[in-house]
């Protein structure tokens, strides 16, 4: 093998290396894995101060974030469209359905309407 040759594919090997780096570390392809991987219905993807995001394989249907929200204390009160409204004694969140690759939903959930609390 000529150096020409060696120096191309060292480049095709690094810039294929950063492209499956940068896909592997997005949140949707790693719920993706863990979904494959796991024996779960649903898995979280990110989380922040203010919202949590799911995943779910889409042939679960909407049954599945209704377990996860029951499970955390929230009854559902509203739906309208591709959004779902749960609330508790404390707290109201509204959580956003979103198709992903036709085969998953990307669930996000966020507070909404909270009143300032009592001093």
């Amino acid at each position: 093998m000529n150096r020409s040759k060696v120096i191309s594919l060292v480049i095709t090997l690094l810039l294929f290396s950063i492209v499956i780096l940068t896909v592997t570390n997005s949140p949707s392809v790693m719920g993706i894995i863990k979904l494959q991987l796991s024996n779960q219905d649903i898995v979280e993807i990110e989380a922040s101060s203010t919202s949590h995001s799911y995943m779910s394989k889409s042939t679960n249907g909407d049954r599945v974030i209704a377990d996860l929200m029951e499970n955390k204390g929230f009854n559902l009160v509203d739906k309208q469209g591709s959004s779902y409204f749960f609330e508790n004694k404390y707290e109201k969140v509204i959580v956003s359905k979103k198709i992903y690759a036709k085969a998953y939903i990307i669930w996000k959930m966020e507070p909404y309407g909270m009143e300032p609390s009592p001093k």
